[in-house]
């Protein structure tokens, strides 16, 4: 992934690191350096919590993920960020008692984990006098002050305690907006809790915004500027997905367009793009075989019109990456196949004879969306 660096892969999931992952070691050492129990010491002890915290973060991740595989569902890879972790599952399971299940899975680890070191704490007696230390000093120091195990013990216990509350806050995306959609899906169907869920998150995140301006909770505010974000996005793409539900390929197939062949100059596909009539094109081996080898897309085109290359062959220019789609396939599916693979164009054959009768570009799939929105819309009117 770009901007991303791979650390390794666990169970087949790639975990990737973002680059903005390293600068919370620069607010660690501000917090080292402007807090009490300030220094070199706290730093390092700080900067041991962070990283033993992000592995509980892959842990929660991974309960998402491999309770997600369990029910057919694939996960891209997990991204490790300052902000948190979001294992980026390709699709969330349709049921509503699997959406329930993966979404609660994550928290579920943080609770087990949470478990573990308190019986870790109990046994070894880390856990005398702890109680009372805290309500006479609600605050790290007493923690540090115990000394290493004790901070790292008790600091890990709180903030598994804390990203369990976090992540069941019912909105999205946190896992308890997805679990209340669940929920709510069993009497009333996918679109109607979405959009309840929806209206939940965005009534706890303008009154977290409204609280934050009057407290200056800055980072609180941009917490809930996302959940006001990601919630319209969460209910649009469900929308989205039921209105191509009953539609197929058949629909939206382009039976008519231009054949370029892999010896073909670039020039003729650039006249093509020029004049506005097409902007990807598949291409062919030969006239004879007539055998799909690739794919030529508007930027690859782009490309080659800045440097000047008309005269070089397509084959220069060719995406070897596509596959065929059958003309029966739902757009559904034809709509997660493009976002997931990040296709522009592909050839689309039949089911009984397996040969190809036209292309389907992701521009005509956003176009008919468009026209359906548009169409219920008025419906509304």
């Amino acid at each position: 992934m770009k901007g991303s660096l791979k650390l390794l892969s666990l169970f087949g999931i790639p975990i990737f690191l973002h680059w903005s992952f390293p600068l919370v070691f620069l607010w660690i050492a501000y917090l080292a350096y402007s807090s009490a129990e300030g220094g070199v010491t706290f730093f390092l002890w700080l900067s041991c919590l962070f990283i033993l915290v992000f592995l509980c973060v892959v842990l929660h991740e991974f309960g998402h993920a491999l309770t997600a595989r369990r029910f057919g569902v694939k996960t891209k890879d997990i991204i490790l960020s300052p902000i948190g972790g979001v294992a980026r599952l390709e699709k969330l399971p349709e049921k509503p008692w699997h959406e329930f299940l993966v979404a609660i899975a994550g928290p579920m680890v943080n609770v087990f984990i949470f478990l573990i070191l308190l019986l870790v704490a109990y046994l070894a007696g880390f856990t005398e006098g702890w109680a009372q230390e805290l309500e006479a000093d609600p605050s790290i120091g007493i923690l540090m002050r115990r000394g290493f195990t004790d901070f790292i013990l008790g600091s890990l216990m709180l903030t598994n305690l804390v990203l369990v509350g976090f992540n069941l806050i019912p909105a999205f995306p946190m896992d308890g907006g997805r679990i209340l959609r669940s929920l709510l899906s069993i009497p009333l169907g996918r679109i109607k809790a979405t959009q309840i869920a929806t209206i939940v998150a965005q009534v706890l995140a303008v009154t977290g915004l409204l609280y934050s301006f009057s407290n200056g909770e800055m980072i609180l505010g941009l917490i809930c500027v996302f959940v006001l974000l990601t919630s319209s996005q969460e209910n649009r793409s469900v929308r989205v997905q039921e209105m191509l539900k009953t539609a197929t390929i058949k629909d939206i197939i382009n039976h008519q367009f231009t054949r370029i062949y892999e010896d073909d100059p670039l020039q003729v596909a650039l006249d093509r793009l020029k004049m506005g009539i097409e902007g990807n094109f598949l291409v062919f081996n030969n006239p004879t075989e007539d055998q799909v080898v690739g794919v030529l897309t508007r930027e690859g085109l782009v490309a080659a019109l800045k440097k000047g290359e008309y005269s070089n062959p397509v084959r220069e220019k060719v995406v070897t990456k596509f596959e065929y789609v059958e003309e029966e396939m739902n757009l559904k599916d034809l709509y997660f196949l493009f976002q997931t693979k990040g296709y522009n164009i592909l050839p689309v054959k039949t089911r009984t004879f397996g040969e190809s009768v036209g292309k389907v570009e992701i521009q005509q799939l956003n176009e008919y969306l468009r026209l359906q929105e548009s169409l219920q819309s008025r419906s509304k009117i």
